[in-house]
């Protein structure tokens, strides 16, 4: 039997542009400069070409660039770089295989006569490199160039970065099987003009089956993703166990309910003691379907087996089947990933020693056998298995198929496989055995042929427990073989809870025959066992010449004396009824495992103890057995209904008899009063930000109950401030933590979402509870994201006041710079506004104005296009989302001022005169939240805390410019003294009027020298044009969410 390790063969095509590659026909390599490279996939154990156990999915041979990389080669690993050979198809389609290629050196100055030591990576791209930037793809290659060939193979890394936890989608893919990561490294000795290249993936992948009835596959989620990946495996105690895992990897749906195969990977990850709800066990988020409810639900599932740590290895494929669904689980991703409870009944059929034997679990119970497969000489024979279990369940063969001959009998947890002699030793005999514990199934092999002679055997077959402490030494194990064979510690790596040594900072996990005295094997533990519970691993010895001839050892390590509850809970908690809570802990009945004694067989005596106020509510059946863990249970149960109006409350906790100081810790038991819900599915609602209230809300309960309703901090927290208000049927305003009878009807109120709240959801949390009681339950009501309208700018008529015109320019970069307003900007805006460059009259849209225009620059005022104004006006007032903003100039003649702001009339502004004195700060303003913006509490109000501006500061005007009068309400900016107002923001009317455009590009900074600029003066002015583009922006994506923030 070959090893089931995800291998693939990897064969280059002949023609591949960047690296000059040439098939041989007829042409002659030159001497010292070409080399034949064969990349081809190789059976680990027994060395030949051979296909994968695991077939690859639809991608994962895909490579799209290999990259070559050599090192002087000597007998330490510390030659230096010589040179680096990038190969990549001519077509952009993915290298094809199966083939040899003549490979090329003259290009990077190697020779073919000389020994080198090689590193190859295939698919590396930007998307390995670190999310936050650090490093470039340059940068990454100039660090290997920089290294010998030992430093680079054991501390070069790939990362990642994973996707949003809180909002879960399913398109974003960190990892595609179309450039899955893969490497390889190896020699090449001077006489060599031929080599191979095995190339290995570097990634784990994950396949779910869904086989529970009534349910239907929807989704699953890679979460603890461990973010970083040594390219060429690192130095065996290099994986750093605090590492901050990736939250949430990604994931991928279900196409119409079918299984997920070849679509989730993640990187090797070690966690030598994992728990249901950590944030380090690399783990998937499962959504499945009730079919008949129609509700979909979330599950946690951590890929290893129960007890031990995981292990996951690169190139390996994890099969997770889907057995049951236990318990509705949880609504969201996240909510599952936090939850404390196992959910689904689910086994893994692949671990990582499945080619030897294979260990199933399902969060809760453990099955494993010694063998896959048990073979027999044609004289016959009969071989004894021991099956290990844990957990709920009664062991039993499930299915036998036989041939004639060979039979299987099981006793308690021993399978006894016999086979009578072949009538013609020429002959064959082969079978299956299945055996099942609860939800959990195992086969084995049974052959019987000419050439089965080969057995390995171990003695004694099985081991005490160890101790809880590290290097406790397991007896002289001893290996009857009929050739050379090497065994294995699974978990491995820096998991590893054993070791083949008794000492050292690494486990050593591989031993064979070639290094055993007596072909005895030592087994240590590696560290001590903190915890409760016992740990798990098994050894496999096996047969080198056919690997499939082994025997599998279990190995137990005893935890510290205590308890392990399974499921581990610390509350129980009831209906007033007496029935389990749905959401909360949904069992009252659990295994007790109090340990083993000294004599690692027998269960320690334990009893328990019920205590508290209300102890006298409850009854607790316990079961105990002296020769089985599994055989103890403790059950709670509520004896009655709970009339009153408290919640009954006790505490219940373990002890062992013989030592009465060892306790469990303690589990709360709580029976609620009678309880009421909201009324409303999920307990969630979800409104527009467009909406300004929910709908009515009936709480369901009976009728002598009444309710407090409690309004808690949004989440996210807000940036502004909101009045929420809650109000009866008929519109009234209602009390928030006033009582109310059970039948009144209420729904809540919300004034509209400010801009700085806009781009994400936010959720309001209604506490309400059952007045005189604890009880209570959360209405959740979601505000849904409030987006940016797109920018859209234009001209009403072209020249001076026109965006494009020369005057204009500065004040254009500054509204067009990136750093001030995009998708990292200062002011947020999803991408950098586009704003016109021509003041061509032609460019105007003042004839018809189009409905997504809403920034407008009015453009010189001209009598033949004094309709345009008009035609402003009734923009602006019939603006849907009030979001039209525009902004007029007064580069005008007397006269066309006077006509100008004759056609403005309706909005209330008056013209005063054209002056040539330049204009001041205005700096008497009182409680005006415009001027607040620009000075004080805006984006760009301390943008550089060093510099004040100076409000003695002039801006210039020329004789063509003008002033104004200005209704109530409107901030004035600037002004010419005694002679008017020449900059003005209105928000009520969403007006701009600017005097003169030269204010803007006379004595002002450039956009790009604002941070560096020392005078006050300048300084100030530029702050303003930027904080007025802020202005003009927030209220074209926002319109009044923006601009009632400045009221």
């Amino acid at each position: 039997m070959r090893k089931i390790l995800w291998y693939v063969s990897l064969l280059i095509p002949a023609v591949v542009t960047s690296c000059g590659l040439e098939d041989d026909s007829g042409l002659v390599p030159k001497e010292n400069s070409k080399l034949t490279i064969s990349f081809s996939v190789q059976d680990p154990a027994s060395g030949l070409a051979t296909r994968a156990a695991i077939a690859p999915e639809a991608g994962e041979e895909n490579i799209k660039t290999v990259d070559l990389i050599f090192f002087e080669s000597n007998s330490n690993g510390t030659g230096t770089f010589k040179g680096w050979k990038e190969l990549t198809p001519a077509s952009g389609t993915p290298l094809e295989m199966n083939t040899d290629i003549v490979f090329d050196f003259s290009d990077i100055g190697l020779k073919t006569t000389d020994a080198y030591d090689i590193l190859a990576v295939a698919n590396m791209g930007s998307n390995y490199l670190p999310a936050n930037g650090s490093q470039s793809l340059d940068d990454w290659k100039n660090a290997i160039k920089n290294s010998n060939f030992k430093t680079a193979r054991a501390e070069v890394q790939v990362f990642m970065a994973g996707t949003a936890t809180d909002a879960p989608e399913y398109s974003t893919r960190p990892i595609e099987s179309e450039a899955l990561p893969m490497s390889a490294s190896l020699g090449k000795e001077s006489k060599d003009t031929k080599i191979s290249i095995v190339l290995q993936r570097s990634v784990s992948r994950f396949d779910v089956y869904n086989s529970a009835e009534g349910y239907t596959l929807e989704s699953a989620a890679v979460w603890n993703a461990y973010p970083s990946l040594f390219v060429w495996n690192g130095e065996p105690n290099a994986f750093d166990k605090a590492a901050q895992r990736i939250t949430r990897l990604y994931g991928v749906e279900s196409e119409a309910g079918a299984d997920i195969v070849g679509k989730l990977y993640a990187y090797e990850n070690y966690v030598p003691a994992p728990k249901q709800n950590d944030q380090v066990t690399t783990c998937l988020i499962i959504r499945v379907r009730n079919k008949q409810s129609g509700t979909a639900s979330y599950h946690r599932v951590n890929v290893r087996p129960l007890e031990s740590g995981q292990s996951l290895k690169r190139n390996n494929v994890y099969k997770l089947t889907v057995n049951s669904v236990k318990k509705e689980g949880y609504t969201t991703e996240l909510e599952a990933y936090k939850g404390e409870v196992t959910s689904l009944s689910y086994s893994i059929n692949y671990w990582d020693m499945d080619s030897h034997g294979t260990v199933q679990f399902d969060g809760d119970n453990i099955l494993a056998i010694p063998t896959k497969k048990v073979m027999f000489t044609p004289n016959g024979g009969n071989y004894d298995l021991g099956i290990f279990t844990f957990g709920e369940g009664t062991l039993s063969v499930s299915k036998k198929i036989l041939d004639n001959g060979l039979s299987a009998t099981l006793n308690g947890k021993t399978l006894t496989v016999s086979a009578t002699a072949l009538a013609n030793v020429k002959d064959r005999r082969s079978g299956i055995v299945e055996l099942s514990f609860g939800n959990l199934k195992a086969t084995i092999d049974i052959v019987q042929l000419e050439g089965g002679d080969l057995y390995l055997e171990l003695n004694p077959k099985t081991i005490s427990h160890f101790g809880n402490t590290a290097g406790v030494a397991a007896s002289p194990i001893a290996v009857k073989s009929s050739g050379e064979w090497s065994a294995t510690i699974y978990p491995p790596g820096a998991g590893a809870f054993f070791s083949f040594a008794q000492t050292g900072s690494a486990a050593v996990t591989d031993y064979d025959s070639g290094k055993a005295v007596n072909s005895i094997i030592p087994v240590y533990t590696h560290t001590g066992n903190t915890g409760i519970s016992p740990r798990y691993g098994f050894m496999v010895v096996s047969l080198k010449e056919d690997p499939s001839v082994q025997s599998t050892m279990l190995l137990i390590q005893d935890g510290v004396p205590g308890f392990t509850l399974t499921p581990d809970i610390t509350s129980i908690d009831f209906e007033y009824d007496g029935e389990l809570t749905i959401t909360g802990n949904n069992t009252n009945s659990f295994l007790v495992n109090p340990g083993l004694a000294t004599d690692g067989s027998t269960v320690n005596e334990w009893e328990y103890v019920l205590e508290g106020d209300n102890a006298a509510a409850f009854e607790v059946k316990d079961t105990h057995d002296s020769t089985d863990p599994k055989l103890n249970r403790i059950t709670v149960k509520a004896k009655s209904h709970n009339e009153g109006n408290a919640i009954l409350k006790a505490r219940l906790y373990l002890t062992l008899k013989a030592a009465p100081g060892v306790k469990s810790h303690v589990i709360g038991i709580n029976q609620q009063p009678m309880s009421f819900g909201t009324g409303v599915p999920g307990n969630t609602l979800y409104i527009s930000e467009k909406t300004d209230e929910t709908q009515l809300i009936n709480l369901q309960g009976g009728s002598g109950m009444r309710w407090i309703a409690e309004l808690e901090q949004p989440e996210p927290a807000t940036a502004h401030t909101y009045s929420i208000k809650m109000a009866g049927e008929n519109g009234a305003e209602m009390a928030w933590g006033t009582e109310y009878s059970m039948n009144t009807k209420f729904k809540v109120k919300f004034p509209k979402t400010l801009y700085k709240d806009a781009n994400r959801n936010i959720t309001y949390n209604v506490k309400l509870t059952l007045a005189g009681t604890a009880v209570t339950i959360r209405l959740a009501i979601v505000r849904t994201t409030l987006k940016p309208i797109t920018i859209n700018a234009a001209n009403l008529y072209g020249g001076y006041g026109a965006l494009g015109n020369g005057i204009l320019s500065t004040f254009r970069e500054y509204g067009n710079y990136g750093a001030f307003f995009g998708p990292q900007g200062i002011v947020y805006t999803p991408a950098i506004p586009t704003l016109p460059n021509s003041d061509s009259n032609n460019a105007g849209v003042g004839a018809s104005i189009p409905d997504n225009v809403n920034i407008l620059f009015s453009g010189t005022y001209a009598n033949k296009v004094s309709s345009y104004y008009d035609n402003m006006v009734d923009w602006l007032k019939n603006s849907p989302d009030k979001n039209r903003i525009a902004i007029v100039s007064l580069d005008n003649s007397v006269a066309d001022n006077q006509a100008l702001f004759t056609r403005l009339a309706p909005l209330g502004y008056t013209y005063r005169s054209n002056s040539g004195v330049s204009a001041a700060w205005v700096t008497t303003h009182s409680n005006d939240p415009v001027w607040d913006y620009i000075v004080k509490n805006g984006p760009f109000s301390n943008y550089k805390p060093s510099q004040a501006i100076d409000f003695t500061a002039l801006f210039y005007r020329d004789g063509l410019s003008g002033t104004f009068n200005t209704p109530a309400g409107v901030t004035n900016v600037l002004e010419v003294p005694g002679s008017g107002c020449s900059l003005s923001i209105d928000l009520q009317r969403r007006i701009i009027f600017i005097g003169d455009t030269q204010h803007t590009n006379t004595w002002t900074p450039a956009y790009n020298i604002l941070a560096g600029t020392t005078d006050n003066k300048y300084y100030g002015r530029g702050i303003l044009w930027a904080a007025l583009w802020s202005i003009i922006y927030n209220t074209a994506q926002y319109g009044d969410h923006f601009t009632d923030a400045l009221k």
